[in-house]
Order: C-alpha cells, then sequence, then structure tokens
C-alpha cells in the first residue's frame, strides 16, 4: 500500500512539474505545440497584458463604425488595431488583398483562440502564432471555422479614403466570443 501511494504521490509532482513547464513555454513564446513565437512577445500592449498577440491601435466606434484610412494599409501589410466592446477587447487586423480589396478578421481563431497569441504576417500569409498554420492574404475573413482568423468582412467598403469597418460586423457573437 505504501508503494502505491508512493508511486502516487512522485507521478503527481511530475504531473505538477510538467503542467508548470507547459505553461512557462507558452507565455515565453513558445506555444504548446513548439511553434516558437519570440517575435510575438515584442509586440504585447502593455494594456492589454493577457493578449500576447499584436494588439495594434485602439480604435474608437463612430456612428456604428470604425474608420481607418486607406492610406494606412494599402502597403500590402497587416495592420493590427482594437476596439472595446462591452468592456472588453477585440483584436482584428486588416490587410489588402492582392485583387485591391480590403479584408478584416480577428486576429484569433476558433481553435487556437485561449492561448491569445493571435496571427503574424509572413510573406503574403497570415500565420497562426500557436499552432503555425498558414493562410493566404486572399483568403482572408472567406472562410469561418478550424484555424482561420475569424471573419469579419471579406470586403470592406472605401469611402472617400478610409476603410469603413461596419461595427455589427465586429460584434458578431462568433468574433466577440473569441476574446471572452
Amino acid at each position: 500500500m505504501k508503494k502505491i501511494l508512493l508511486l502516487l504521490l512522485i507521478s503527481t509532482v511530475i504531473f505538477a512539474i510538467g503542467c508548470a513547464s507547459s505553461q512557462e513555454a507558452t507565455t515565453t513564446g513558445v506555444s504548446e505545440t513548439g511553434v516558437s513565437d519570440s517575435s510575438v512577445l515584442d509586440t504585447v500592449n502593455p494594456d492589454f497584458p493577457d493578449f500576447y498577440g499584436d494588439a495594434g491601435e485602439t480604435l474608437v466606434p463612430t456612428g456604428g463604425q470604425l474608420v481607418v484610412a486607406e492610406s494606412a494599409v494599402n502597403d500590402g501589410n497587416a495592420h493590427y488595431y482594437n476596439v472595446d466592446i462591452d468592456g472588453k477587447p477585440v483584436f482584428f487586423f486588416v490587410v489588402q488583398s492582392s485583387d485591391g480589396s480590403y479584408r478584416a478578421a480577428a486576429n484569433a481563431c476558433q481553435v487556437c483562440f485561449g492561448s491569445n497569441l493571435g496571427f503574424r504576417q509572413e510573406g503574403d500569409n497570415m500565420v497562426c502564432n500557436t499552432c503555425g498554420n498558414e493562410y493566404p492574404m486572399a483568403k482572408i475573413a472567406t472562410e469561418k471555422g478550424g484555424c482561420n482568423p475569424g471573419p469579419i468582412n471579406p470586403d470592406l467598403e472605401v469611402v472617400d479614403g478610409n476603410v469603413i469597418i461596419d461595427m455589427s460586423d465586429v460584434e458578431a457573437d462568433d468574433v466577440v466570443d473569441l476574446f471572452i
């Protein structure tokens, strides 16, 4: 009986050490799947200590819309933003696709959102900072589910030199739920 209790105690200690090591690896920029993300932690916004991805610029809605100057997002790079919805930040990015359209997607996905690491851009792809899956810019916000960045809008409107994002798109449950 003593041997069983001793074996159980040793197993519990080893398990606890393993869990602590896994948590440390995640918070130091290595996902549970082993993808190294040291560059991710360089972009942590101190205003959002629980989000390790690029939090970006905070936008304030006006008339039910978020407005971003087209000149700020027309360079082929992902541009990161966040907005407060009922006291909770929602993180997203805007990209210009190769066809010239502007797309918005959550900086999280349905699979890996709990890691709070978001996505990064590598060339013409957005890459999940947790699992390493890659998604071409041309497909951003066009597919739901899996590790795709949560779609907000695949065809944002441009009015008077500004990219317009409707708050109703950002406030959708399938977007907001990624950040609760």
